[in-house]
């Protein structure tokens, strides 16, 4: 294998990786976000959440994590369609 091929498969391996980095942050920010809905959800209607005290740590460790590797990016457009077809599926019902 010349250095050539060499540079090209670790620039491939490395596409995949930043693949993968990128996938991992996404289900992290859904999950935290995923996470504290179902704390609020519980709250609102009074229902016991198993564990509360580990998923509140866990919010609070994954977001420190998430804001220091600066993932979370301002997106005003995902929220303003989630809200749209939260409010189309509320007019539905």
């Amino acid at each position: 294998m010349n250095d050539v091929d060499l540079l090209e498969k670790t620039l491939e391996e490395y596409k995949k990786a930043r693949k993968l980095k990128q996938l991992n942050e996404n289900l992290s920010i859904h999950l935290l976000g995923s996470i504290q809905y179902l704390l609020e959800y519980g709250k609102k209607y009074n229902m016991p959440i198993p564990k509360k005290e580990d998923l509140l740590r866990m919010i609070e460790t994954g977001y420190d994590l998430v804001k220091e590797l600066d993932v979370i990016k301002p997106s005003t457009e995902n929220k303003q369609g989630e809200d749209q077809s939260s409010n189309e599926q509320n007019h539905k019902k």
